[in-house]
């Protein structure tokens, strides 16, 4: 069994982070990235098999320029995570590749279970019903077990080129055929674009591909047929998808991350620091256009590249692209045309997404590159025992600060909405306080949730506290107009003043707030000369 086991987490950790998911914290789908680093330590700290290999060194690469982040990051423990996070991928990618044959046959059936599991819930999701009461049903596009439905079409990307591979292996056999046209309706339903433009890439080049193996004109025609279509249907949409408000908004924020790379050429703004900079850097793409937003603050910029350029330089982007020119140059092979397909649709979707921030695809992703190669037979020199031991010690100090805590956390965020929406404002403040002190770096919502309870409250210093610690991690127009407005009710005018200039300054979402903002300093300033 002890021996298997290695084997058993990954194909648990590729099943659970694909369907799980739990309403009990306040991300019901932060369990997807908690079971993944339990499945993947567990897998690597009993594996017998080496962990890293001469051919990884792309990946080695990647490592160190996350961590040459380090120097123009303004929160540190953010770019570790982070770079934690891309080690477990590897260890994954790693345990893939060393996977033994019988356990890689069981790869297949496994993402059929997963496919029929998921298909099966985006269809009733589509068609109005849900286990769930969920805060949005986006308008009947399916998310399934992602909770996005663009979270959805991404990992379908990656997974229907290895179960078509599959399908023709079994001779198309009716319900696999079922299935895989269910999910092929469920990436349609998901309207998402970037993933329609990506899985076209990919069939075009898995089609080519079985046509120059098997000689089959049949695969040839197609792969033309899907590759106008794709072409013309470009040609239609482009001009209308340029002044579509979604792809505008898009374009600020990739511009935005530009400024970033431009400003920080070497070492960006630090890995998973994007949330922090991005209201200051979007001031200055603002000042060229007056585009609406929904917000001034942002997570991701919705390009894999841009996001990585920004956070960890141009020596980050080189690194992150040589994974990809390492594998085509290096594992690609018209036999592995099925792995390579997949991770084309992640490099593709790369583009309009960020999936290699959304654990199932991310996973998925780095799995397809290591099934690509072969175990290697060679297995890890010295004593078991003492490697489980050092290995556990390392995974558990790790886990516990990196996956554990913010789950805790995340888990008192969600107790204290339900006190704060049953108006029990005390034991919601307990619960906010208590999720702060465990995960300070992804409380920036809290913390203003927090404050909005103080100010409600009428306890104006408190929640001015509680915003400064959300400003903090997330330096944005709103929070600043917020304090302002909390120091003009303590009738500190001049500390309003300057709050509600700095908002001003960073600018706030639309152009109505930004007029009222500006009507209200000039109303302080006239009291301010009159004082």
């Amino acid at each position: 069994m002890l021996k298997n086991f290695s084997a058993i987490c990954l194909l648990l950790a590729l099943f659970l982070t694909a369907l799980i998911f739990l309403p009990v914290t306040k991300d019901n789908f932060l369990v997807k990235e908690t079971v993944f680093y339990i499945f993947i330590g567990l897998g690597t700290i009993f594996s017998r098999q080496k962990i890293f290999a001469d051919v990884d060194v792309p990946f080695l690469f990647f490592f160190l320029a996350i961590l040459l982040s380090l120097w123009s990051a303004s929160f540190p423990f953010l770019v570790l995570s982070f770079l934690w996070y891309i080690f477990n991928l590897y260890l994954g990618y790693s345990l893939a590749r060393n996977l033994p044959e019988k356990f890689r046959q069981k790869i297949p059936d496994l993402l059929w279970l997963i496919g029929f599991l998921i298909g099966v819930y985006g269809l009733l999701q589509h068609s109005g019903f849900d286990l769930f009461l969920w805060a949005s049903t986006y308008s009947g596009r399916p998310a399934s077990s992602f909770g996005n439905p663009n979270f959805f079409a991404g990992y379908l990307v990656v997974m229907l080129p290895l179960l078509l591979a599959d399908l023709q292996k079994k001779n198309y056999r009716l319900i696999n055929l079922l299935i895989f046209f269910l999910l092929l309706l469920n990436l349609y339903w998901t309207r998402t674009r970037g993933a329609w433009l990506a899985a076209a890439v990919t069939a075009v080049f898995y089609f080519t591909r079985r046509s120059l193996v098997d000689k089959k004109r049949w695969s040839g025609w197609l792969a033309a047929a899907l590759f106008l279509i794709v072409f013309g249907l470009a040609l239609i949409f482009w001009p209308g998808l340029r002044t579509s408000p979604s792809v505008a908004e898009r374009i600020f924020k990739w511009q935005t991350a530009i400024e970033m790379v431009r400003q920080h050429p070497f070492s960006g703004v630090g890995a998973n620091n994007l949330k922090v900079n991005f209201a200051l850097y979007q001031t200055i793409v603002r000042e060229k256009n007056n585009l609406a937003l929904r917000g001034t603050s942002e997570s991701n910029v919705h390009n894999e590249y841009c996001q990585i350029a920004a956070e960890t330089g141009i020596i980050g982007l080189f690194a992150f692209l040589l994974i990809f020119i390492w594998y085509f140059r290096r594992i690609d092979s018209q036999q592995n045309s099925p792995y390579s397909a997949a991770v084309l649709g992640f490099a593709f979707f790369s583009l309009t997404n960020f999936p290699l921030h959304i654990v199932p695809t991310a996973l998925l992703f780095f799995v397809a590159m290591g099934l690509a190669q072969r175990p290697e037979e060679n297995k890890d020199a010295g004593n078991f025992r003492l490697k489980v031991l050092g290995w556990l010690v390392f995974f558990v100090l790790l886990d516990w600060f990196l996956a554990i805590r913010p789950f805790i956390a995340d888990y008192y965020r969600a107790r204290g909405d339900r006190e704060r929406d049953n108006k029990n404002y005390l034991r919601a403040i307990d619960y906010y306080q208590k999720s702060i002190e465990l995960d300070r770096e992804h409380s920036e919502r809290t913390a203003y949730d927090l404050g909005e309870i103080y100010r409600l409250l009428g306890d104006y210093q408190k929640a001015i506290a509680a915003y400064e610690i959300s400003i903090s991690l997330r330096n944005y127009a709103e929070l600043y107009n917020n304090i302002g407005n909390c120091y003009y009710l303590l009738s500190d005018l001049e500390n309003a003043r300057k709050n509600w200039q700095k908002a001003y300054e960073l600018k706030m979402p639309t152009i109505t707030d930004q007029k009222l903002l500006e009507n209200n300093l000039r109303q302080i300033q006239k009291r301010l000369r009159k004082e």
